[in-house]
């Protein structure tokens, strides 16, 4: 069987998500992944459908790992997990496959999302203001290099956040 490995980077996992449905499409099957690195098996074109997911906890967790038994019961293989993000597909052949079903858990997804965001870049940013104050002037780059980290950070956090209030107005529309 071939084998590919691609280094690639994801701030947004929708977008991950669609950029592995695509490679699926081309039958480059997930079989590993190691941040920033995907390793692929060759397979059969559009056999799977790839569906990402922050964890409440992590996968070595036993809520986590009641989670995943359970996803698995119904089908579905958890391929890779990276610190709390899994890595789930399902044969395409049984249909449409999606993680969350109603409108109230993707708002906990998103939620996670955005407190996870809110923590990396919080500690971004205030690493690189407390180094601006105590770092000699040729390294102050770095601090400027934490703080627009953070703000980058922030900018999905927010876009995350958006998300977040659209799935409110549906979820409140459709009850």
């Amino acid at each position: 069987m071939k084998h590919k490995v691609v280094r690639r980077f994801f701030i947004d996992f929708e977008a991950e998500e669609a950029w592995l449905n695509q490679m699926a499409a081309k039958g480059l099957h997930l079989a590993q992944y190691a941040f920033p690195t995907y390793f692929f098996e060759q397979g059969q074109p559009g056999e799977y459908t790839y569906r990402l997911e922050l964890l409440e906890h992590m996968p070595s967790h036993p809520e986590s790992q009641v989670y995943i038994e359970f996803l698995e019961d119904t089908g579905v293989e958890c391929v890779a997990t990276h610190f709390r993000w899994a890595f789930f597909r399902k044969p395409t052949s049984e249909g449409p496959f999606q993680l969350f079903t109603d409108a109230a858990l993707k708002i906990q997804h998103y939620k996670r999302l955005i407190a996870l965001f809110a923590i990396i870049g919080g500690a971004n940013l205030l690493i690189g203001l407390f180094n601006l104050g105590h770092q000699p002037g040729p390294y102050r780059w770095i601090s400027l290099l934490n703080i627009g980290l953070a703000a980058f950070i922030g900018y999905f956090g927010l876009r995350y956040g958006s998300r977040l209030q659209s799935l409110r107005k549906q979820q409140q529309i459709t009850e």
